[in-house]
């Protein structure tokens, strides 16, 4: 299975894909929604996605298409103020 490590926080999607390779699961880190178009150009269609809640990601009509068709974990900080779409999982 794919998985996509969308963040903006570098720290985070290294450790998630890290984690993530570690248990056998192929993760593509990205650290915007450009990256993602582009994955999804070349035909690379994930599983799975791992989601950092910012208004930046969150607000990108590419993720709320993503999110719909894809199982999604919302990684949010409880400090940042963003409507969160309907997900699979929100970690705080």
């Amino acid at each position: 299975m794919l998985v996509f490590v969308i963040a903006t926080d570098w720290k985070l999607r290294t450790a998630v894909r890290a984690e993530l390779r570690e248990q056998g699961i192929e993760a593509l880190g990205m650290d915007s929604v450009d990256d993602a178009g582009r994955a999804l150009a070349r035909g690379e269609l994930p599983g799975a996605m791992v989601l950092e809640a910012t208004s930046e990601l969150i607000g990108d009509p590419v993720v709320h298409d993503l999110v719909a068709r894809v199982s999604t974990v919302l990684i949010a900080s409880r400090t940042e103020t963003v409507a969160l779409p309907a997900v699979a999982a929100v970690l705080y």
